[in-house]
């Protein structure tokens, strides 16, 4: 139960950010956002 707490959780997160992106981020920069390893504003715009 504790697994599939912490996945709905993640899932939550992950299309929560999804949905307040910026036009031109990737689905790459929202989940590097939602794991915490990159800061939203240094993410690369599409070219």
């Amino acid at each position: 139960m504790a697994a599939g707490g912490l996945v709905l959780v993640a899932a939550v997160t992950y299309f929560t950010l999804y949905a307040k992106k910026k036009p031109e981020a990737s689905a790459v920069d929202v989940a590097k956002v939602a794991a915490g390893k990159v800061d939203p504003a240094t993410t690369q715009q599409r070219r």
